[in-house]
């Protein structure tokens, strides 16, 4: 899926289980781990329909991924930078990790600094 211009959205908030089992297959990861990367006991995403504050721990995370999908071009990109790519200011882990020790924020600066043009 090529990158969205304007305020169109490539990533959206799941509220039930198929949609966080479809997020985690774009993801190439596994529910639980997708649990894990956004803070949330595992069984939060096996209900039917997922609670409230579930669907807002997702808001780091799908902030990052709009965002990487935007710089990589395309949502294949942005998912190999996210589960692989390490980012070396913050250490040599990728994206997801830094998530899962709720460091989204400190990605998000990475993110904006590199857009602007400071690598480092």
């Amino acid at each position: 899926m090529a990158a969205p211009f304007g305020n169109e959205k490539v990533w959206h908030k799941p509220g039930t289980r198929g949609d966080a089992d479809d997020l985690a297959r774009r993801l190439t990861i596994s529910r639980a781990k997708l649990a894990l990367t956004i803070g949330v006991h595992p069984s939060a995403l096996s209900r039917d329909k997922l609670s409230a504050a579930t669907q807002i721990a997702f808001d780091p995370l799908l902030d990052i991924l709009e965002r990487a999908t935007r710089m990589a071009g395309d949502e294949q990109r942005a998912v190999l930078w996210f589960n692989h790519y390490p980012i070396i200011p913050l250490g040599t882990l990728p994206a997801i990790a830094h998530g899962a020790n709720g460091n989204a924020d400190d990605v998000m600066e990475f993110m904006e600094l590199t857009q602007d043009g400071v690598y480092s």
